[in-house]
């Protein structure tokens, strides 16, 4: 009986730790399962496939048809390249993009990203039609934009948030028209920069009329495209904006030394480089030396162009714009080249046989050509640099004589902040134009408590 009774018992035993076995087993499968990394579709894709194939299929899937094609095109046109060019070429032996990993997802993704925004503001000519009413529906009434929109941050009029949308609306308008029709794109700048003043936009005022001024320059239309810098240039001057006053001055030197007059294009340089330097920004400083370094190119005088040229080379890279130091280094290389000429000219002229030095000048040219050895002395050089120099000096010294000049005889006029009077003077019209539009825009106070009389 009592053997019965303990097998019983052990057989109960036996039960238990086994069931009790079990579910730690259950619990560690679980434990262990959850601690597993949890892999997507196109990531066991990538695993799978070569990883070229596997981001094919997810931008199909994606909907980004248009970034699919376009990387299709680029693996058709290297293996083209390279099936022509045969195996045993250069060609063949580089890397091509199909099998480079890192830069195949730089590149999806820059291009995800360019037609993400390209589909946001597909249907903006629709927005545009809509923010027209809203502004109609708004205009006279103090309503805040954020009795229609909570969590916005912004506590301007509903009207002034509409015309402020339309100002870039009919900004990008005018950018996308000024590639192929100047003149549509200056229609769409002054509405983008009536829109901007009924904003009480300043900057966009100053960004709409600054992109009207080069299309008018671009059209050759040189006393409109001067008007309208000048006018630019007096927006930010009331709003005290240094850098906004210098990048309207480097449009007005542009635009003056297009119409030849040098003069007030060098007085605006001047002022301009004073202004750069005392409140560092470098770079419109760099932007008018570059101007001015062509105008001289242009005109024939590379002795004058080339120290300009190197100044702005060195204001760049030194402020890291690399783009525009590219562009200037070409020309820069260009005006020295041009300051050799003429004695390359009278090197090729003593590779007469009838000279007794003239197989040593043939040489000369041959290791120019062939080594890129100087075929001027060293000396030359050295006055040259000098030269250089003696120039810009030169020039800074006649920039500032006429400068005070000027000045002087215009002490008596009305000056502008701490300006000087050759900048443009806007119309007693015009003038009440700017101060009433500055006088029309709301307290912020006012606006976010929406106790405002803003009638326009």
């Amino acid at each position: 009986m009592n053997e019965r009774k303990s097998s019983e018992i052990f057989e109960e035993n036996l039960l238990k730790r086994e069931r009790q076995r079990k579910q730690l087993t259950k619990r560690e499968i679980e434990r262990m399962r959850a601690e597993l990394p949890k892999y997507s579709l196109n990531e066991i894709r990538q695993y799978k496939l070569p990883y070229y194939e596997a981001l094919l299929l997810q931008l199909h899937e994606s909907g980004h048809l248009g970034t699919e094609a376009y990387i299709q095109s680029i693996f058709d046109v290297q293996n083209k390249l390279r099936e022509e060019a045969g195996y045993q070429s250069n060609i063949w032996q580089q890397p091509i993009l199909k099998f480079s990993e890192k830069e195949l997802r730089k590149l999806s993704d820059a291009l995800v990203k360019s037609e993400d925004e390209h589909n946001i503001v597909k249907e903006f000519e629709n927005a545009e039609e809509h923010l027209i009413i809203a502004r109609k529906l708004s205009a006279g009434k103090s309503w805040n934009v954020k009795q229609f929109f909570p969590d916005y941050t912004d506590s301007n009029t509903l009207f002034m948030n509409a015309n402020y949308l339309l100002h870039l609306v009919y900004m990008k308008l005018a950018r996308q028209w000024a590639r192929t029709d100047q003149a549509k794109a200056i229609e769409f700048a002054i509405l983008a920069k009536r829109r901007a003043n009924e904003a009480c936009f300043h900057d966009g005022e100053t960004e709409a009329l600054l992109l009207k001024g080069q299309c008018e320059l671009n059209l050759s239309h040189l006393k409109s495209a001067i008007s309208t810098f000048n006018k630019a240039y007096y927006i930010q001057a009331k709003l005290k904006s240094n850098k906004g006053m210098c990048e309207a001055r480097v449009e007005l030197s542009k635009a003056y030394l297009m119409s030849g007059n040098t003069t007030l294009a060098l007085q605006h340089l001047q002022h301009l480089k004073e202004v750069a330097e005392k409140h560092n920004l470098k770079f419109y400083l760099a932007q008018a030396y570059r101007y001015l370094g062509e105008f001289y190119l242009n005109n024939g005088e590379p002795s004058k162009a080339t120290p300009l040229l190197l100044d702005a080379l060195n204001i760049f890279y030194e402020t890291g714009a690399i783009v525009q130091a590219d562009q200037v280094k070409k020309l820069e290389a260009l005006s020295a080249g041009l300051e050799l000429m003429p004695q390359y000219i009278q090197l090729i002229k003593k590779t007469d046989r009838n000279r007794k030095d003239w197989f040593e000048n043939l040489m000369k040219l041959v290791k120019w050509k062939d080594l890129r050895e100087p075929f001027w002395d060293r000396k030359e050089d050295s006055d040259i640099e000098v030269q250089r120099k003696s120039i810009a000096e030169l020039r800074f010294e006649e920039m500032s004589i006429n400068f005070k000049a000027h000045t002087a005889t215009q002490a008596t006029s009305v000056e502008l902040g701490s300006e000087t009077n050759f900048l443009y003077r806007p119309k007693a019209n015009e003038e009440a134009d700017v101060r009433q539009s500055t006088m029309l825009c709301p307290d912020p106070a006012e606006l976010e408590t929406g106790n405002t009389n803003y009638n326009m």
